[in-house]
């Protein structure tokens, strides 16, 4: 389940301009009634009654000062540690993005916001009749998430349902507060979960749509037991020994949007059942068998299909006969490198399992959190999300 207020540094835009005067009534206030007011607003004055999420409102001044359960949103001066523009500036992919549904907030909605925030914050000119959203009420028209879609008609599942797979040291969560799909993580206790325990989850099958299975003793055989549910949309496989014969059981996942097969034994055979896959949108491919070929082929049938697969080793530059006489240096340890030249998988070795480094790595991608890119910048590994590291990096 999304929280609006998470311990998150979010990136900044690349190049963030010079300041210059925001009207907060003309500029800014807008973007909140367009495209926060449906989670942010007086329960009194919201079309269908919702409570505001996180107890944040963004609907008066004195409430958006005020910030929510977890504190103020809104340093003066400050963007990037204010949480009401690093939430809404995070890349489009992170589960922490603001505003959770629809779009992302356009470059230029975002720097609208950084920029009323450098310059103080203020919301001069506000009146309380502007505190409503924009087309009578109603938050801005957009395209119904397809979570939302599978989430029609579908009523609570009873605690008793749930109880066997919690019994498993999984984590059951609902997708939200006012969705009754539901989100399982099985990769907490990843080694003992196999064949038998994941053929638990049937009972869920309706109301399944988030699944992580990482680092689990799961087989291709186990994958039978995920044919069945149909309201999967994301699915984690990453680090398990599922093969090109398993991904024959995913095939029939109509909606299911998101794979990660990272670490897996996937050559490009599985990728001709991906093709199956209609609804994909985001396909992990690092450290497997498939290549670039196999990818070019599965984007023929799939144009708008994101796939990563990681890190591609450069082509080799033939050396030239005078320089093949000349000694090599003598190369540096990663350890011994400067700073500004120790890349993030330089790192990777030193992440604790699990922790945000860890997962952006597996995703092929650096860490986007404030305290990692700092450490990261100092050719460090951050300690405060990867303990396990203490002691075990050079000064």
């Amino acid at each position: 389940m999304r929280r609006f207020l998470v311990p998150i540094v979010a990136s900044a835009l690349a190049a963030v301009p010079p300041a210059f005067a925001v009207d907060f009534v003309k500029d800014v206030y807008p973007i909140f009634q367009k495209r926060c007011f449906d989670c942010h607003i007086d329960q009194a004055k919201h079309p269908k009654g919702k409570k505001p999420k996180g107890e944040l409102r963004l609907d008066t001044p004195e409430m958006i000062l005020k910030g929510g359960e977890e504190g103020k949103v809104l340093i003066a001066g400050d963007p990037e540690k204010s949480t009401l523009y690093k939430l809404v500036s995070l890349p489009e992919d992170d589960d922490d993005i603001m505003p959770p549904k629809g779009d992302a907030l356009t470059k230029e909605q975002q720097q609208a916001i950084y920029n009323w925030i450098k310059e103080g914050g203020k919301m001069e000119g506000w009146k309380p009749e502007m505190a409503k959203a924009l087309d009578g009420g109603k938050a801005e028209p957009k395209k119904l998430d397809l979570v939302d879609q599978l989430a029609k008609g579908l009523s609570p599942l009873d605690a008793k349902a749930t109880a066997p797979v919690s019994k498993l040291g999984g984590l059951v969560m609902p997708l939200a507060n006012n969705n009754s799909l539901l989100q399982v993580n099985l990769s907490l206790t990843g080694e003992e979960i196999g064949d038998a325990q994941v053929a638990q989850l049937t009972p869920l099958k309706s109301h399944l749509t988030w699944l992580n299975l990482a680092g689990t003793k799961v087989s291709d055989d186990g994958l039978k037991s995920l044919s069945g549910l149909k309201n999967l949309t994301r699915l984690h496989l990453e680090k398990t020994a599922v093969s090109d014969a398993g991904i024959q059981h995913l095939s029939g996942l109509d909606n299911l949007e998101y794979l990660n097969l990272y670490g897996t034994k996937v050559t490009n055979a599985g990728l001709n059942e991906l093709a199956k896959m209609k609804s994909l949108k985001k396909l992990y491919l690092w450290q497997t068998g498939a290549d670039k070929a196999g990818v070019d082929a599965l984007k023929k049938s799939h144009p708008a299909l994101y796939v990563n697969i990681g890190w591609e080793k450069p082509p080799v530059v033939e050396q030239k006969k005078e320089d093949a006489k000349k000694p090599e240096a003598t190369k540096a340890e990663p350890a011994n490198k400067n700073p500004a030249e120790v890349k993030f998988a330089d790192l990777a070795k030193l992440f604790d399992k699990g922790s945000c480094c860890f997962k952006a790595h597996a995703g092929g991608k650096d860490c986007g959190h404030g305290c990692c890119k700092e450490a990261l910048a100092k050719g460090k590994v951050c300690l405060k999300c990867n303990p396990g590291a203490k002691g075990k990096q050079k000064s």
